[in-house]
């Protein structure tokens, strides 16, 4: 999306070029083989795609024992949790490099 939306106000190469170096940089990585992902640590990708780590589900699990209400508050949080990163990181540094 970053892509095609650049490429619509700049030169029509910007796509090919801009496409490979993006997927060089090992910060925008997502891995492609789920078998290799930690399924109890948590990363930044992890963040992004709205993934926690089963400890953590699990220890709410035992605590209000119903699978729904588990659910619902992990769902909660996290949307708190990114919600929170979106105004105290994301705002404030979008806002800088646009600057």
């Amino acid at each position: 999306m970053l892509v095609s939306k650049t490429t619509t106000v700049a030169c029509e190469d910007t796509y090919k070029n801009m496409s490979k170096t993006l997927e060089t940089l090992k910060e925008l990585h997502i891995l492609r083989d789920v078998s290799t992902r930690d399924a109890d640590h948590l990363s930044f990708i992890d963040v992004m795609l709205g993934l926690i780590p089963i400890t953590v589900y699990t220890i709410v699990l035992q605590k209000v024992v119903i699978y729904d209400l588990t659910d619902q508050i992990i769902d909660d949080v996290f949307n708190q949790f990114k919600l929170f990163l979106h105004i105290h990181i994301w705002k404030k540094r979008c806002t800088a490099v646009k600057k």
